[in-house]
């Protein structure tokens, strides 16, 4: 080589040098940036998941706050039940045992609400009737009651010498005798209509030729009327 060329290829080999120097400079400085880049994204990644993690748990706390509340909300319901059926249960009549007998025509409405069967509805109608009708002669008349439990009368007796309320069929007032269950609208009006007409009723007698009144009849109102 001559040695006026040897200086230009010592220059352009540094040349050369400096620009595969900056080349590999710039490679390393956006590998560099790369890889803060994928850094950066990994960090938010990361921020974001926690984020989200986060906001589970509140969620979480949140609804599991609500379900504690509800849990004791039902608690507290289910304890004010017990207690009212508790309370109810202790003032609910004790049932009559085996072989246990009420009187019939001095019972109350307590007392009936222990016959297996009866609660206060019925009870109150073995009442009423009773009232209605003077008093039980026999145990039988309870099933005149409709709808009563068919062994209702079982689980009561009649007191001996029990004397029934006499209703007089020459003073009783309309309203009065028709509210006996053992009289009807038409039975009642012919005795209405035979006083003012004829007068006082002396005896069943005057009431067997009217075809409204049977040997049932007299039967089941002679222990309850009088003249």
């Amino acid at each position: 080589m001559e040695p006026t060329r040897l200086p230009q290829a010592i220059d352009r080999t540094t040349r050369l040098c400096a620009k595969c120097a900056i080349s590999n400079n710039n490679d390393s400085l956006r590998y560099v940036q790369a890889r803060q880049a994928q850094w950066d994204e990994w960090q938010h990644e990361k921020a974001e998941r926690q984020r989200a993690r986060e906001q589970r748990e509140a969620e979480y706390q949140a609804n599991r706050a609500r379900w504690d509340a509800e849990k004791a909300e039902r608690a507290a319901r289910r304890a004010e039940r017990e207690a009212r059926y508790d309370s109810l249960r202790r003032l609910r009549p004790q049932k009559l045992a085996l072989g246990a007998h009420l009187d019939a025509n001095s019972a109350d409405t307590a007392d009936f609400q222990r016959i297996p069967g009866v609660g206060t509805a019925y009870a109150r109608a073995i009442v009423g009737y009773r009232e209605r009708l003077g008093g039980f002669i026999d145990a039988r008349q309870l099933t005149e009651i409709n709808g009563l439990p068919y062994d209702a009368a079982n689980w009561v007796r009649i007191a001996p010498h029990f004397q029934p309320h006499r209703l007089n069929l020459n003073r009783a007032t309309f309203k009065a005798l028709v509210r006996h269950p053992y009289l009807n609208y038409e039975q009642v009006k012919f005795i209405v209509n035979r006083r003012n007409k004829i007068g006082p009723l002396r005896g069943w007698d005057d009431l067997r030729g009217c075809p409204l009144f049977t040997e049932r009849d007299h039967d089941r109102l002679a222990p309850y009327v009088s003249f």
